[in-house]
């Protein structure tokens, strides 16, 4: 599971609300998973306009005493009332 802190506001060239920042980006094994995930990096980019996020993620997961690194890119899109799903 992934989540944050995300701001959107209006922008009048675009008509339309569009992400401005992004912050604590966090992230967790969901559900009953097993292992344990330690994130280590994230960052964070506002992408076509603002309309998305695309957010990279590196971590250490850890599973029977084996652990290795990993690292994913998710993306959060914007729609024109700044609801971020």
């Amino acid at each position: 599971m992934v989540s944050g802190t995300f701001k959107a506001e209006y922008d009048d060239d675009a008509a339309r609300q569009v992400v401005s920042k992004v912050d604590n980006i966090t992230s967790k094994i969901a559900g009953s998973s097993s292992g344990e995930w330690e994130q280590i990096f994230y960052d964070a980019s506002v992408i076509d306009r603002g309309q998305k996020v695309r957010i990279q993620i590196e971590g250490i997961f850890s599973l029977n005493n084996i652990s290795t690194e990993k690292a994913f890119i998710i993306e959060f899109s914007c729609d024109e009332r700044g609801k971020i799903n």
